[in-house]
């Protein structure tokens, strides 16, 4: 079996090994593998998430292509929430739960972006299947839409964003969006949520 020596290994570092291989009851060199293999993974999956997000987000159109003098007066670039996004969805371990109602939201999305001559259909097409694919679960709107409507009738909100609060708040999961509203609502509900992160 191949063997790893480290030389130089900071104290502070090999101490916080030492803790963790205590507690969980392995020895240094089997929690050294756990740790190597749980960073690899890590890898691997900031790389997939890169790879649909690069596909998921137009790139800006050239000079020549449709859509190109409506794209400089909106000034249509990569924003600051989808790089929130990105790096939650990098550093997540959790799996990411969204509503069945995703599959018509994120087509309507790149539909606008089309519509708009800011993309061609195949790539609207392979930018939604992308979106899509960053899900690990769809839970069928079936399933949510009587709590849904009462929550939306309850609270007088639109009962698109309630898909989301009621399955956020039946899994005790994190909410990110962008919607000020939705934030308002998730607080005032006591849904945790995410808006910004802030290094």
């Amino acid at each position: 079996m191949p063997a790893i020596q480290s030389r130089d290994c900071p104290q502070e570092l090999y101490d916080r090994l030492s803790q963790c291989a205590q507690e969980d009851h392995r020895s240094i060199s089997q929690e050294l593998i756990v740790a190597i293999e749980g960073y690899l993974e890590y890898r691997e999956r900031k790389k997939e998430v890169e790879r649909m997000l690069d596909v998921a987000m137009p790139l800006p159109p050239k000079p020549w292509e449709p859509g190109y003098r409506r794209y400089r007066e909106s000034e249509w670039e990569r924003t600051e929430t989808g790089e929130v996004f990105r790096w939650l969805l990098c550093q997540a371990d959790a799996a990411v739960l969204a509503p069945s109602l995703l599959y018509a939201e994120a087509g309507n999305a790149f539909w606008k972006y089309h519509k708009a001559g800011l993309m061609d259909k195949a790539r609207a097409l392979e930018g939604t299947a992308a979106t899509l694919d960053l899900v690990d679960e769809f839970v069928p709107m079936s399933e949510l839409y009587e709590e849904a409507l009462a929550e939306s009738m309850r609270l007088h909100q639109p009962i698109y964003d309630m898909f989301y609060l009621v399955l956020a708040r039946r899994n005790g999961a994190v909410l990110y969006t962008t919607d000020k509203w939705l934030n308002a609502l998730c607080k005032q509900e006591g849904v945790e949520h995410i808006r910004d992160v802030r290094a």
